[in-house]
């Protein structure tokens, strides 16, 4: 799984492909948050490089960071 998640964010077509479909599809995006969210940001978090980018994503894309909050 930490070798996907690392393909997917260093390759930047697959990173974008990725982004786009979490933002048109939130249900999808509830779903793997419920399933596995947590596992894929500890890895990524763990990572300078893939934290960095993660960042850098948030801050441009408000749609997909609202998309990820949790309800409580």
């Amino acid at each position: 799984m930490e070798d996907i998640i690392h393909h997917i964010w260093i390759n930047e077509k697959m990173r974008n492909q990725v982004q786009l479909l979490m933002l048109e599809n939130t249900e999808h995006m509830e779903t793997m948050a419920n399933l596995m969210m947590e596992p894929i940001l500890d890895y990524i978090m763990s990572d300078p490089i893939l934290r960095e980018q993660m960042i850098e994503m948030l801050l441009v894309h408000h749609d997909f960071m609202n998309s990820i909050r949790h309800e409580n």
